[in-house]
């Protein structure tokens, strides 16, 4: 694998977070999308020529993707097959596994999302371990007389029913798709993707400062500031008050700019953007949750959310759908159509974080949320923090005094004397 390089690969992973944001079925009809198109290239050798030839307009290759997907395909794996065909040179012979590595990143995708990133990535090492072990299945595997069936069948037998249906799918696609090539290094190829995708950083902040006021009036708050924030993380930022904590989400949702250092977020430095390429890449990525919810009132928990996806232009035919999925993820399924004014204050926060879950940010950043709830109240939405970093593969960023929240954290970073922090992991 490994055959999409790095700069399309990020751009494919950012058409896939956007179909995520719209919803799970929407990222996984791109996963089921790209992996039958692999499929179907494999016996197709004229199309292969025609797709990856760089002789051929990038508008043809796109009107030949949606004729082969009539009709049917999501505009995301439209978007994502016609930029690959139009960017990506690689040889004909290897067009379908480079197919075969966006549907696995789709896959990993729709895992994240689902809270099952890690079983499956755990499943593709243990995969490549006990084919690796087997050097009679390994001959079997790649040996071209050996029809594709009978190796789907070897491989199924191996798993035995433990693996998910997305891992053995994964598995029967590589095994389709083999040319030669040992099982055991195609899995642990998808393996070492799946893990790079549960641990990369979508946000840093280097050598970063930042002061308020001017002469003597002039605060530091930031300076020399380092640190990183990876998917699948809870970061507890602590400090007494003035130390930046504030500032730090600031900084990193484009709401404020650093005097000096760099920011970037989901790859893009924020000094190079101007103030309306900041917003759309904090209405595209990041979700803010402060002290108060910002709720309205009249409105239902089911209707807040909606709002927010309106806001964000969030296609209206999806809104609905993604606003009961995410309340049922932050556990308020049953409270959806009950007004805002009607829910208690630990409810209206879940509320914000559903709305923020519902846009599909991958980058959620926190301002004190606990500090108007009771004991029990806090807890829960620290765990809630918690378990959505973990099963959505968000990078959660609190900033936050609670330490009941601060105990459930990944990851602490502590600001003191505005002259440097300390990370400590959990």
């Amino acid at each position: 694998m490994a055959l999409v390089n790095q700069a399309l690969a990020d751009h494919a992973q950012a058409l896939l977070d956007d179909a995520a944001g719209r919803g799970k079925r929407a990222i996984e009809r791109v996963e089921a999308d790209l992996i039958a198109f692999a499929r179907l290239l494999v016996p197709q050798v004229r199309l292969r020529k025609a797709l990856s030839d760089p002789g051929l307009p990038p508008q043809p290759k796109r009107a030949l993707i949606e004729e082969l997907g009539q009709g049917q395909l999501d505009r995301s794996s439209v978007e994502l097959l016609a930029t690959i065909a139009s960017r990506q040179r690689v040889p004909p012979r290897a067009f379908p596994g480079l197919v075969a590595e966006l549907a696995a990143m789709a896959a990993f995708t729709a895992a994240e999302r689902a809270g099952e990133l890690e079983r499956v990535e755990a499943e593709l090492f243990e995969l490549a371990t006990l084919v690796n072990r087997q050097p009679g299945l390994r001959s079997a595997l790649t040996n071209p007389g050996l029809p594709v069936e009978n190796k789907r069948a070897l491989v199924a037998d191996l798993l035995g029913g433990r693996a998910s249906e997305r891992t053995a799918t994964l598995a029967d696609l590589l095994v389709e798709l083999q040319e030669g090539r040992d099982l055991d290094t195609s899995a642990r190829e998808l393996a070492e993707l799946a893990a790079r995708r549960r641990n990369r950083v979508v946000a840093e902040v280097r050598g970063v400062q930042k002061s308020y006021g001017e002469g003597a009036q002039k605060r530091v708050v930031l300076a020399g500031l380092n640190a990183s924030f990876a998917t699948g993380k809870l970061v507890a930022v602590t400090g007494p008050s003035g130390s930046g904590k504030t500032t730090l989400l600031h900084l990193l949702a484009g709401i404020a700019e650093a005097d000096a250092g760099d920011v970037a977020v989901f790859g893009r430095r924020m000094a190079d953007l101007d103030r309306e390429a900041r917003a759309a890449l904090r209405r595209e990525h990041v979700a803010v949750i402060g002290q108060d919810p910002g709720l309205v009132p009249f409105l239902s928990a089911r209707e807040n959310v909606e709002l927010g996806l309106a806001l964000r232009e969030s296609r209206a035919d999806e809104v609905h759908e993604r606003a009961l999925e995410a309340l049922a993820r932050v556990g308020l399924a049953e409270r959806a159509e009950q007004r805002a004014a009607r829910l208690s204050a630990g409810e209206r926060q879940r509320v914000a974080i559903a709305r923020a879950v519902a846009a599909g940010a991958g980058l959620l950043l926190a301002d004190e949320p606990t500090a108007r709830l009771d004991e029990a109240n806090a807890l829960a939405v620290g765990s809630l923090f918690s378990r959505l970093a973990r099963e959505a593969g968000v990078a959660v960023v609190v900033a936050t005094h609670d330490q009941l929240v601060v105990e459930q954290a990944d990851v602490t970073l502590r600001l003191g004397d505005h002259s440097r922090a300390i990370a400590s992991d959990r």
